[in-house]
C-alpha cells in the first residue's frame, strides 16, 4: 500500500489505496476550511467528495476528499459537528463554486446552513 501521512492535516493516498475512516485526521472546521482551500488553490487539484454521515448518533461526520491530476495523489480530511444545536458551517463554495453540489446536497441530508452561499444559492436561515 502506498499511502502515507504526508500531513498531519490529511492522509495522502493512490487511487487504488484502501483506508479506514479511522485513519482520516479529524480536524476543527476553522482548520479543515484553510486546509481545503489552500489545497483547492493548488493546480491540479479538485474535490472528487466532500459528503457527511451519522456517526454514533451524536455527531456528523464530514469527509473531503481533494485529488491531484497529475500525480493522482487523494488527500483526504475530515470534520466532525455534534448533531444537537445549530449546525451551521461556513460555505466553501463562497470562493470555490465547485463545492457547491457536496455542499447543497450535505445542508439538504442534514440540515446544515451554509453561510455565505454563492449568489446562486443565497444563505439558507
Amino acid at each position: 500500500m502506498n499511502k502515507t501521512l504526508s500531513s498531519s492535516h490529511y492522509l495522502a493516498v493512490k487511487k487504488t489505496d484502501h483506508v479506514s475512516t479511522l485513519e482520516i485526521p479529524v480536524l476543527s472546521y476553522s482548520h479543515f476550511y484553510t486546509v481545503v482551500a489552500e489545497l483547492l488553490q493548488q493546480p491540479g487539484n479538485h474535490c472528487t467528495l466532500y459528503t457527511a454521515y451519522a456517526e454514533d448518533g451524536d455527531r456528523i461526520k464530514f469527509i473531503c476528499y481533494i485529488q491531484n491530476d497529475l500525480d493522482q495523489e487523494i488527500k483526504i480530511l475530515s470534520h466532525e459537528l455534534p448533531t444537537a444545536g445549530r449546525k451551521q458551517l461556513v460555505s466553501l463554495s463562497k470562493d470555490f463554486l465547485s463545492m457547491s453540489p457536496f455542499e447543497n446536497e450535505i445542508a439538504k441530508n442534514f440540515g446544515i446552513d451554509f453561510l455565505y452561499l454563492n449568489a446562486s444559492n443565497p444563505q439558507r436561515s
